[in-house]
């Protein structure tokens, strides 16, 4: 390690908690738009409603959409303050949009279990079946999608945003 390293001379700059913040924000925001939009396109091209079975109810599809984001949210902070802690902002991104996305789509099976589990009156057994029909149909599909788009561009950010900072 050189002098320069340690009196910071030549050390690669790194975004700020502000910036790295900012970036989040806009990212939730463009994953929220995202989700809106492509589960009510998708809703209108298959003729079909999000969450297909009524015992459901209303509520249960938009928890599950919630703990969604929240599960990208955490896991992309997560990985970002990481990054930001070992000085590797400018490293790869493929790997962390993957593991948040995945997080993410574990959330959202999660929540469709634990939902009807708790809120649907009948057999338990049903909550894996709702579940398991959750995890592979469009909805989960599009989120999946939207997760792994926006993890890759908010990722891409901050590395561009390291090499970039003037």
């Amino acid at each position: 390690m050189s002098n320069d390293r340690l009196s910071g001379f030549g050390s690669e700059p790194r975004p700020t908690n502000l910036e790295i913040t900012a970036a989040l924000a806009f990212a939730l925001g463009m994953w929220f738009a995202l989700a809106v939009a492509g589960l009510g396109i998708s809703s209108v091209l298959f003729n079909r409603d999000v969450i297909a079975d009524p015992r459901a109810g209303v509520g249960l599809g938009p928890a599950m959409v919630f703990a969604c984001l929240v599960a990208f949210a955490l896991t992309a902070t997560g990985a970002s303050i990481r990054r930001r802690r070992l000085d590797r902002t400018d490293a790869g991104y493929a790997g962390p949009a993957l593991v948040t996305t995945a997080v993410a789509y574990v959330a959202f099976c999660f929540v469709a279990f634990a939902g009807w589990l708790i809120f649907v009156p009948g057999n338990p057994s049903d909550a894996v079946d709702f579940a398991l029909s959750c995890a592979i149909d469009w909805p989960a599909l599009v989120l999946v999608l939207v997760s792994f788009i926006d993890a890759v561009a908010y990722f891409a950010y901050l590395s561009w945003r390291t090499r970039n900072v003037a």
